[in-house]
């Protein structure tokens, strides 16, 4: 399903000033996949910062990357 990957600050920075991104996602690993596949470089970029992601309302952590969701991914 069609979901925005948000992005901010230095990650926005990064891919090029682009804010978001509407791609077929069902969670938030697949997001992480989509970045990585799309941009060179951004694996070390987001190793050597502290990036939290959100959806909704909703802070995910590593256990819940591949949870599906309904929401907007921050």
């Amino acid at each position: 399903m069609k979901r925005k990957i948000k992005l901010y600050g230095k990650l926005r920075k990064f891919c090029g000033g682009q804010a978001s991104f509407d791609v077929d996602i069902n969670n938030t690993a697949e997001a992480i996949s989509f970045l990585v596949a799309n941009f060179k470089g951004i694996r070390q970029h987001m190793a050597d910062q502290y990036y939290v992601i959100k959806t909704g309302q909703r802070v995910c952590n590593y256990d819940t990357l591949k949870m599906s969701v309904s929401n907007d991914i921050q």
